[in-house]
């Protein structure tokens, strides 16, 4: 067996483990943006069966709650960057409003990241693509 084995199998190792470490984060950080953290430090709207007269066929429908249709697309796929932007047109406030920003916070975000994506249900996520370690 040659010595250079264990500096290579160590430095596949060392990437191997970057990896995960990337992908656990951006996971995360997916999440914590997604609005759907039970931390209890936002107030979280929840659709009523009543509209505020009692009424429950006169509720008014907000952006967010229309966006929980499952036959509602934002965007044909996922998508980030100024076509995103473009894709979503009206939308934008909608799926900014869902994630607890304003339409402009929004907007730069999604100029400013490029891993940051809308998916076509209006959810935002981080696509990380990995790049493989160098060839020795």
């Amino acid at each position: 067996m040659s010595d250079s084995t264990g500096p290579r199998a160590r430095g596949i190792m060392i990437a191997v483990t970057a990896a995960a470490v990337a992908v656990v984060a951006s996971v995360a950080l997916a999440v914590g943006l997604s609005g759907d953290s039970d931390d209890g430090d936002q107030p979280v709207a929840e659709p009523s069966s009543e509209s505020a007269n009692g009424d429950p066929d006169s509720r008014a429908s907000t952006g967010a709650e229309e966006l929980k249709s499952a036959d509602t697309k934002v965007v044909p796929e996922p998508m980030g960057g100024q076509k995103a932007i473009d894709a979503l047109g009206d939308d934008l406030a909608r799926v900014a409003e869902r994630h607890d920003m304003t339409p402009d916070e929004l907007r730069q975000a999604l100029l400013r990241d490029d891993d940051l994506r809308v998916t076509p249900s209006g959810t935002l996520l981080y696509a990380d693509t990995m790049t493989p370690p160098p060839a020795d």
